[in-house]
């Protein structure tokens, strides 16, 4: 998360967030997890509706799907919705632990003014980590293992990233911008572009 602070992190596809997920809408996907932790899995496509054997949550499926360690279960459902979604895993903390990722549903038809195809679509996944130190208040190098409960972070990533070694926004000026905020921590995150304005169009993939 920083050039001298690495975290023991899950991950979907070796990092965290996982790999942006780009589809249509009226497409269908098939999403195939294979589990490689210790323990069960499952994954759920937070905000896109499904059919319920699909939605990744075994406590409230009929088919009660676990992926077990060492094996693979296939997702597979309609992209009706357009909008901003992300995946993560709905078994006991992992994904406090970094299991999430973006899932972006772009419009079949661009209807409106906000379903415009902008100049440059950004992506930004918001992560807060409870990071032991050895010294209070210092920043040490090294290797941790977050806790899991995140209750108390002191150290907050977008895409993966602390400041200052997060990712720069470059645009040009009269460009037509879309930002995507995504937050599953334990806490809300005020989200503030520093000398320019913009308007909320969309909330949890719906139009405000």
């Amino acid at each position: 998360i920083l050039s001298d602070v690495r975290i023991k992190a899950l991950g979907y596809n070796g990092s965290t967030p996982g790999p942006v997920i780009v589809m249509r809408q009226g497409e269908w996907i098939s999403l195939t997890v294979e589990n490689r932790l210790k323990d069960d899995t499952a994954l759920h496509v937070h905000g896109l509706s499904k059919p319920n054997p699909q939605d990744g949550v075994p406590e409230i499926e009929p088919n009660n799907v676990r992926i077990k360690p060492g094996t693979s279960h296939t997702y597979e459902f309609y992209c009706w919705q357009s909008g901003t979604f992300f995946y993560h895993s709905s078994m006991g903390f992992q994904v406090s632990q970094g299991l999430i990722g973006a899932f972006i549903v772009l419009p079949m038809e661009e209807r409106l003014s906000y379903d415009m195809v902008p100049d440059r679509d950004f992506v930004l996944l918001l992560h807060q980590w409870e990071i032991p130190q050895p010294q209070l208040g210092k920043v040490a190098p090294g290797t941790f293992e977050p806790n899991m409960f995140d209750r108390n972070p002191n150290f907050f990533t977008i895409n993966g990233k602390a400041f200052p070694d997060t990712s720069p926004l470059l645009v040009r000026y009269g460009e037509h911008i879309k930002l995507r905020f995504i937050n599953k921590s334990s806490q809300a995150h005020s989200m503030h572009t520093h000398g320019h304005d913009f308007t909320v169009t969309h909330i949890d993939g719906f139009p405000r």
